[in-house]
C-alpha cells in the first residue's frame, strides 16, 4: 500500500510556518462554556451568517479547539459542510492544528473523500505559504546578515533495518555557501520522502535582497534549466489530490518527552571511559541518544478493497523481481506476513548487514529498532514494517496514480450536539466514515556526537536550516536540532524521517569565507527558465 503521512500532506499545502498550532494548544474543558459557540452552530450547519456573527459579536478565537482537541473547522469538514468549510477557510482557520487524536483537518478531508474540499485546503494552504514567506523574510534576512560568510560540508547517508528497502537508499554530500543575505545549496539529493527520492546535480539559491517571489531560485545543472519558487496555488493539485485519495493516511509522530542524552563509553570493560573522538576536522563528544520513539497511527477508511488487493500484488511483483536481481543465485521464497517474529527476522538481518556496510572509522554505533508494540488494528494486517517497504519499493516505479473520483458521502450519524461535546475528552464518537485505525510505536537506539570547537552556533544553523526546509530532510534536520541536545554543536546525529528510515547527518567540514565569489549567487547565462522543472516545489 502506497502510504503517506500526515508530514507528506503538509508538504502538498507547503505551508511554511504554523498556523495558530503553537497558540491554541489549550482544550475548552467546560462542555456548555460560550466558547464553543461556533463549534455548535457549525454542528448543527447554521447560516454563513450566523457564523460570522459569532466571530464579530462573541470574541471567539477561529483557532479555538473543544474538548476533544477539534477546531470548528475539524467539525465542518468532518461533517462535510462545504459552504462552512470555504467560509471558516476565508477567515483564515488553520489548517495544521492537530486535534487530540493527532489528525488535521486535510486527514479529515481525505477520509470523507469530497476532491473539492481537498482541493480549497490545499488551495488556502498554499496560498498561506506564500504569505508566510513574505512576513519571515525580514528577519530571516536580518539573521543572515549577523553571520560571518561561510562554507561548510554535510554529509547525508540513509539507513532502515529492512533489507529491502536498505538496498536503493541514496546518500548524499552537499555543500552550504552563505554571502550577505544570499544561501546556496548544492545537493544531488532533491527530494526524500517514503514514497520516492529524486536526485539530480542541484542548486537552490536563497537571494536575500530580491523580492519574495524572486528569491527562491532552483537549478537543474545537466539540463541547464532554473525556476522560481513561488508557490503556484494550483500547479499540479489534481495530481497531489489523487495520490491522496490512494494513500494510507499515517501519522508518525516522534515522542520527544522521554529523549534523554548519556555520555557513549569506550574501551575495555574495567577500563572505560566517555566517547570523544575525531569527526571531520573537529574534535566531538559521543553520546547515546535513550527514549527515542516513533509513534505511527494509521488510517485507511477512504481505500477500497480493490485498492488494498491492487497495491499488494504490485508489490509482491517488485518484491519478486527485487529479489531475483539481487541473489541470482538464491531465490527467497518466504512469505511476508503480519507476525512479529518475521519482522524482528527482517530487522536483523538488517542489523548484520548494516555493521558489515559501516566505513571504517564510523564510531556512531548501527541503528536499531528496540521494539515494536501494535496498540490495536485487525489481525489480519501486514506488519507496519512491510508496508512502509512496499510503500517506498512501488513509489520507485514511478507508477501511474489513477484518477479518483469524489467518494460517496458516509452515512449521517445520528449524533446530537450534546452527545458529541460531552463524550470522554478526546474520545469523541466518529462523526464521518467509520475509522479503520492501526497504532504502533518503535523506539530507536541512536547516536549524537557535539563538538565545542565547531564555529557556528546553533542558533546560526537554524537560521541556515529555515532557507533549505524546502528540502525535507533538512526540514527534518532542523526539527531535530531544535531539541535540548547536549552542549556543544551537532557535527554527526541521527535523526529518524519516516518510521523505517532514519538518516546520518555529518557536519564534514566549516570554512569561514573572506571574500565568497558573487557569482555563485547568480544563474548563470547559458541557463533558460523552466517554471515547470520540479513541479513538486
Amino acid at each position: 500500500m502506497s502510504e503517506l503521512s500526515d508530514s507528506d500532506c503538509e508538504d502538498f499545502v507547503d505551508a511554511v510556518e504554523t498556523q495558530y498550532c503553537s497558540s491554541n494548544e489549550e482544550f475548552v474543558s467546560d462542555a456548555d462554556s460560550a466558547e464553543t459557540a461556533l463549534h455548535q452552530a457549525i454542528f448543527e450547519q447554521k447560516p454563513i451568517d450566523e457564523l460570522r456573527e459569532i466571530l464579530e459579536n462573541k470574541n471567539i478565537d477561529i483557532g479555538l479547539k473543544d474538548r476533544h482537541g477539534n477546531t470548528a473547522l475539524h467539525l465542518a469538514v468532518m461533517l462535510g459542510h462545504r459552504d462552512q468549510i470555504n467560509f471558516l477557510l476565508e477567515q483564515n482557520a488553520p489548517i495544521k492544528s492537530r486535534n487530540i487524536q493527532g489528525w488535521t483537518v486535510l486527514d479529515e478531508a481525505i477520509s470523507y473523500g469530497d476532491r473539492q474540499i481537498i482541493k480549497n485546503i490545499l488551495i488556502s494552504g498554499r496560498k498561506r505559504a506564500r504569505q508566510s514567506l513574505d512576513h519571515r523574510s525580514p528577519k530571516l534576512i536580518e539573521a543572515l546578515n549577523l553571520i560571518k560568510d561561510f562554507q561548510m560540508k554535510i554529509r547525508w547517508e540513509f539507513y532502515s533495518w529492512i533489507p529491502i528497502l536498505k538496498r536503493f537508499l541514496p546518500s548524499d554530500i552537499c555543500r552550504i555557501v552563505k554571502k550577505g543575505s544570499n544561501v546556496r545549496l548544492d545537493t544531488t539529493l532533491l527530494d526524500f520522502t517514503d514514497r520516492r527520492w529524486q536526485r539530480g546535480n542541484i542548486t537552490f539559491l536563497f537571494i536575500g535582497s530580491k523580492k519574495s517571489n524572486d528569491s527562491l531560485i532552483i537549478m537543474d545543472n545537466e539540463l541547464k534549466v532554473y525556476q522560481y519558487i513561488r508557490y503556484n496555488e494550483s500547479m499540479d493539485i489534481d495530481e497531489d489530490i489523487d495520490l491522496l485519495m490512494s494513500s494510507d493516511l499515517i501519522y508518525p509522530q516522534m515522542i520527544t518527552k522521554s529523549i534523554s542524552f548519556t555520555r557513549t563509553q569506550a574501551g575495555w570493560f574495567f577500563a572505560r571511559s566517555n566517547k570523544t573522538e575525531k569527526v571531520g576536522d573537529f574534535e566531538a563528544d559521543f553520546y547515546n541518544i535513550n527514549g527515542l520513539t516513533i509513534e505511527t497511527k494509521k488510517r485507511r477508511e477512504h481505500l477500497s478493497e480493490d485498492d488494498v488487493k491492487t497495491n499488494k500484488a504490485l508489490f509482491d511483483t517488485l518484491k519478486k523481481t527485487l529479489d531475483a536481481s539481487n541473489h541470482p543465485q538464491k531465490s527467497i521464497t518466504r512469505k511476508i506476513n503480519s507476525k512479529s517474529s518475521d519482522s524482528l527476522d527482517e530487522i536483523d538481518d538488517c542489523q548484520s548487514t548494516m555493521k558489515n556496510e559501516l566505513t571504517n572509522g564510523d564510531s556512531l554505533q548501527p541503528i536499531r529498532v528496540e521494539d515494536e508494540i501494535v496498540i490495536n488494528g485487525d489481525e489480519d494486517d501486514e506488519d507496519d514494517s512491510i508496508m512502509d517497504v512496499k510503500a517506498a519499493i512501488v513509489s520507485s516505479t514511478n507508477g501511474l496514480i489513477k484518477r479518483r473520483k469524489s467518494l460517496p458521502p458516509p452515512l449521517k450519524q445520528n449524533i446530537s450536539w450534546s452527545e458529541y461535546i460531552n463524550a470522554p475528552k478526546g474520545n469523541p464518537p466518529c462523526l464521518g466514515r467509520p475509522w479503520k485505525t492501526k497504532d504502533s510505536n518503535r523506539t530507536f537506539k541512536a547516536t549524537i556526537a557535539m563538538s565545542q570547537d565547531f564555529p557556528l552556533t546553533i542558533e546560526s544553523l537554524l537560521n541556515i536550516l529555515e532557507v533549505i526546509t524546502q528540502f525535507k530532510h533538512f526540514k527534518k534536520l532542523k526539527e531535530f536540532v531544535n531539541l535540548n541536545l547536549p552542549p556543544g554543536f551537532p557535527v554527526k546525529i541521527d535523526i529518524p524521517l519516516i518510521p523505517t528510515i532514519l538518516a546520518r547527518v555529518t557536519f564534514l567540514n566549516f570554512n569561514y569565507l573572506d571574500d565568497a565569489d558573487e557569482n555563485l549567487f547568480v544563474i548563470p547565462e547559458d541557463y533558460t527558465e523552466d517554471p515547470n522543472r520540479f513541479p513538486e516545489l
